[in-house]
């Protein structure tokens, strides 16, 4: 059924209004707002750059930790050190550079994905990845509170792009995404594919070792204390996930995290015996961003990477059960999360309480769906079970 012309240049309209609001939305709330991009890690990488160990600084044990807000130190001291050019302004001022880095950060992600995506993708396709993009609340609340997660990807995806051009030159974007090691360490498994991969990888691991020393030179302690120390914060810092394995252990009730652990390992694996010899770019990434979101803790605003699984179901025009299973899940996490938290704060939904439990699990399965099709398919493949072939099957 085609859409009449007049009919889609009003949901254009639409869309393109819906995300200019929200894009001012994002940045108003890290800017104007009192508390705004409280999660930005300006204080610690601020205090490295006085010859400070953050780490230490937090876990005072008399409770006097300097940082403000939402900043605890959970990143790596080398990570720390791509945010001096903030550091070095007063906070105002840095939270300021930061909100509008972000867009830049985004304007980067939308370059690498476009070249991604086929030559002659229209753009319906592009403006479509645009403009949901910046509508979701993961982009919105990630722009809001100074998180890191664009950041993170977009220097992950430059990282892809540079790949095919210089492997050697592609480790220094990646090693600026290992930053937010969380996501970019399980999205790095696309380069542990092949040899030029891994010699991004190297190169990148050897940045951060350098930079490793020069930090513990720097405030005078020791490179093992500097790696141990985001893993001590985050033991007291990092609060319930979102859809991850740790999270649903705690929805268990289980407190070991030995557990959730072994699973999160066992998910990694499946997915690299998946994704490693997959030759679509696109395909491979998206497994693997949903797989990195099962396997450490995420809030919400980290789901920023499934523009990745957007761009590969646009691309297939939503046609396969891939493609299917990831609008259903981007539109879950990315749209109607924020009407369920809204509706759940009105005193006329208490009685409906029970309801969240149950979103929760649907949310679980359809999200934990998507990656066991993915695997499913990638492993069926090889044996001639196409996409097609299992959409008949259902």
């Amino acid at each position: 059924m085609r859409i009449p012309t007049i009919c889609k240049r009003v949901i254009f309209v639409f869309l393109i209004l819906a995300a200019c609001i929200s894009l001012i939305q994002g940045l108003n709330n890290a800017i104007i707002r009192p508390d705004g991009s409280q999660d930005n890690q300006w204080g610690p990488s601020r205090s490295l750059l006085e010859h400070t160990d953050p780490y230490v600084a937090y876990l005072d044990p008399i409770g006097n930790s300097p940082f403000t807000l939402s900043q605890n130190p959970n990143y790596p001291a080398s990570g720390l050190v791509f945010l001096w050019a903030y550091a070095v302004w007063k906070w105002s001022t840095a939270k300021v550079l930061w909100a509008f880095s972000n867009v830049l950060f985004t304007l980067m992600i939308f370059f690498c994905l476009f070249r991604l995506l086929p030559p002659n993708a229209t753009s319906t396709t592009k403006l479509l990845l645009v403009t949901l993009f910046l509508m979701g609340t993961p982009w919105r609340n990630g722009v809001g509170n100074g998180q890191h997660a664009i950041f993170t990807l977009s220097f992950f995806l430059l990282a892809v792009v540079m790949l095919s051009r210089n492997d050697k030159s592609a480790g220094i974007p990646l090693a600026v995404s290992w930053f937010k090691y969380t996501i970019a360490f399980p999205l790095s498994l696309f380069f542990a594919r092949s040899k030029r991969g891994w010699t991004t990888i190297l190169v990148a691991a050897a940045i951060h070792v350098a930079l490793t020393i020069f930090v513990a030179v720097w405030v005078g302690t020791s490179p093992v204390n500097l790696l141990l120390g985001p893993i001590q914060v985050a033991q007291s810092a990092t609060g319930r996930g979102y859809l991850d394995v740790f999270a649903i252990a705690s929805e268990f009730g289980l407190s070991s995290r030995l557990v959730p652990t072994v699973f999160a390992l066992v998910i990694l694996g499946i997915t690299y015996v998946a994704v490693r010899r997959d030759a679509d770019k696109l395909s491979c990434l998206s497994t693997l961003s949903i797989a990195a979101m099962t396997v450490a803790f995420h809030a919400g605003y980290d789901f920023v990477v499934l523009v990745i699984p957007l761009s590969y179901a646009l691309r297939e025009r939503a046609i396969n059960i891939r493609a299917k299973y990831y609008l259903l899940l981007i539109g879950m996490i990315w749209f109607v999360d924020k009407i369920i938290y809204v509706v759940s704060n009105k005193a006329w939904f208490s009685p409906l309480v029970g309801f969240l439990s149950l979103y929760f699990w649907i949310k679980v399965f359809v999200f934990y769906g998507a990656l066991c099709t993915d695997w499913f398919i990638a492993f069926k493949s090889r044996t001639g079970i196409t996409e097609s072939t299992l959409i008949g099957l259902n």
